[in-house]
């Protein structure tokens, strides 16, 4: 599992949330804005990071596809689940 830095989990959030800013993220996870430099410029790796790579890696590997009807885009997430079988 590849470990990314703060700055790389902020991208990957902004990507899965739709946030164009680091204040919209901020908002939407309740908390203020200025956390976000500090949270950047963390130099250690801890559990929570390493978490959020997980999960992060796990969601990358779902399958979106999107159907457009009538003019509306739907979004169906499949997976591989070797545990349901």
């Amino acid at each position: 599992m590849e470990v990314l830095s703060p700055q790389a989990i902020i991208e990957r959030l902004k990507t899965i949330t739709g946030d164009r800013f680091d204040s919209d993220l901020a908002t939407r996870i309740g908390v203020d804005k200025q956390s976000f430099p500090q949270y950047k410029n963390k130099k250690t790796v801890d559990l929570q990071q390493r978490m959020i790579c997980l999960l992060l890696s796990k969601i990358e590997e779902l399958d979106f596809h999107t159907t457009p009807t009538d003019s509306t885009t739907t979004k169906t997430i499949t997976t591989n689940s070797k545990h349901s079988q």
